[in-house]
């Protein structure tokens, strides 16, 4: 079997038995995407707990593989998940980490969006410009008991029977009705 990359094919041709991975396996730029590609987006990422967007709103930030997505709740109080880039020229939306909105407006050129993503503003843009096809891009988002995953995959895995399964074994802990009741960050000397 063929992967799509071809350094892995050479590497895992020089793989010695019983020893971990060779370098490159942890730090060539191109496996790293086709890791990404194959073992992270495909897949329900957990970005977060619905504490952190319990109003209309409220928002935070979360970042994987450089990527920024926004994880919202609208004021038709759904939680969203969206792209943190702006559809004119690319510049990010949201500039802090977290806070609460009433939209969601691009630095660079003022194109406004609601908190579900659809463009409200894009000034200067032609006659013939359809706003409905230039919001911020939308991901899957669930909520499994209050916390919160999204999926970057064009075609998304099921989260199903994951979900069903682990609703059991969560909703006896009041994950859904948790509060954020302090927070502490550590800095801590690693690799």
């Amino acid at each position: 079997m063929s992967s799509k990359h071809p350094l892995i094919d050479e590497l895992m041709a020089q793989q010695p038995a019983d020893y971990s991975l060779l370098q490159p396996f942890y730090c060539d730029e191109g496996i790293f995407e086709q890791d990404l590609q194959h073992a992270v987006f495909p897949f329900w990422l957990f970005a977060g707990h619905v504490a952190r967007v319990r109003r209309p709103g409220d928002f935070f930030l979360f970042d994987v593989a450089g990527e920024s997505i926004i994880i919202t709740r609208g004021n038709d109080e759904k939680i969203h998940s969206l792209a943190n880039i702006c559809r004119h020229r690319g510049s990010r939306v949201c500039l802090t980490s977290e806070g609460t909105s009433n939209k969601f407006v691009c630095p660079y050129h003022a194109w406004t969006c609601d908190l579900n993503g659809e463009l409200l503003h894009a000034g200067r843009m032609p006659e013939e410009f359809d706003p409905a096809q230039h919001g911020l891009q939308s991901f899957p988002v669930r909520d499994v008991e209050g916390l919160l995953f999204i999926n970057l995959s064009a075609d998304p895995v099921s989260l199903e029977e994951v979900a069903n399964d682990a609703v059991e074994f969560l909703r006896p802990h009041g994950l859904a009705s948790a509060k954020i009741a302090v927070r502490q960050s550590w800095t801590v000397n690693a690799n």
